[in-house]
């Protein structure tokens, strides 16, 4: 007789912040999972699901529901061909599809081409931040799909989601920086803490002090039934990544950086990781990198690092992507530098390069 917390599956993260790590799924969570999956996704019996994701493929099978896996290489999403991608839509009839940004781009792109009417009704897009300009995109696309923007990880889904409409109203009624990835699910609790780097406090009195005030960055934390509470074989990573507290509330940290705005929307600001601490001040990537990409339509991608100096230990430098000819990139320096100055940020590199940045492949 198996026992609620005993290992029933273990999934390994996608290692795009360090090690791959075994996410101990048991039974109880299994079925907490399920649960939340379709009290905050509900799928009709008719549904055929294209899904990335093995966390929505086992919900399908306990649901009833068909799953079509893409014929892709999970590890170069971004290299998927658009003419197979919407010929697997139109012979399977997709009516739901559960993927990353790369894959929805190239399915619109692909479809931008065609004529040919889609069976599709829903889209749940997740595993990387989604710009505005991509929503747009999508939504011209597929302007009768239902395009829901979700929010989550390996060991917490679903965490949040929004509407894609919604989420471009938002924002664009908002002078808030960062992206918004909707309401936290009523069926778990969230926390904004300081960032710190490396285990945190276990005890309830101490993750009382590490929280932040409303609308201030700090990292996520979350706990619920459907929140992995531990790694397989792993203690190193349980101490890193999570917060037990003496009652035996499993508190996860999420690794991304964000805040709660006063409509109670959680904005994503950046990794822990990639967080660049210099001279006292706090730099967070996906704000500074958000607001420079705006700058210009010359730029491909960009990266906020940490770099040593010889004055400093760790100096913001940010590394644009660029195709333009180096002899144009002063001008583009200049028109990064003032949407930075206007947006109240500041760098003290920013420097170019016409090489591919390097990427998480599977969800660029």
């Amino acid at each position: 007789i198996r026992r609620p917390h005993d290992p029933a599956l273990v999934t390994f993260t996608s290692g795009s912040s360090g090690t791959p790590k075994g996410a101990n799924r048991d039974s109880q969570f299994l079925e907490s999972q399920h649960r939340a999956l379709q009290h905050e996704f509900p799928y009709r019996d008719s549904d055929i699901d294209l899904s990335m994701f093995p966390v929505f493929a086992l919900n399908n099978l306990a649901r009833g529901i068909t799953t079509v896996i893409p014929d892709i290489s999970f590890g170069e999403v971004a290299s998927v061909s658009g003419p197979k991608l919407l010929s697997t839509f139109l012979k399977h009839q997709i009516s739901t599809c559960t993927a990353s940004p790369p894959l929805i781009d190239a399915l619109a792109h692909q479809h931008d081409r065609s004529s040919t009417p889609l069976p599709l009704r829903r889209i749940l897009v997740g595993g990387a931040p989604i710009s505005d300009e991509q929503l747009e995109h999508w939504r011209r696309s597929f302007p009768e799909v239902e395009v829901q923007v979700v929010y989550g990880s390996t060991e917490a889904e679903p965490v949040a989601h929004i509407e894609g409409s919604e989420r471009l109203a938002i924002t664009k009624r908002s002078s808030a920086l960062g992206y918004c990835v909707g309401r936290v699910s009523t069926l778990c609790a969230a926390k904004v803490v300081k960032i710190t780097r490396g285990p945190l406090a276990t005890d309830d009195e101490a993750l009382a002090d590490i929280a932040v005030p409303p609308q201030e960055i700090g990292e996520l934390v979350v706990s619920g039934a459907h929140i992995c509470r531990d790694y397989f074989r792993n203690e190193a990573a349980v101490r890193e990544n999570k917060i037990v507290t003496p009652a035996g509330e499993v508190w996860h940290r999420m690794g991304d950086t964000g805040y709660f705005d006063a409509e109670g929307c959680f904005w994503l600001a950046g990794r822990v990781h990639s967080t660049v601490v210099s001279r006292g001040r706090v730099y967070h990537a996906q704000l500074i990198e958000q607001v420079a990409q705006r700058a210009s339509a010359e730029i491909r991608r960009c990266a906020l690092l940490g770099v040593p100096r010889e004055d400093v230990k760790t100096a913001p430098l940010l590394l644009i992507e660029t195709k333009l000819p180096a002899d144009r990139w002063d001008a583009l320096r200049q028109s990064i530098s003032t949407a930075l100055r206007n947006a109240a940020m500041e760098v003290d590199e920013i420097a170019f390069t016409g090489l591919p940045l390097p990427t998480d492949p599977r969800h660029n």
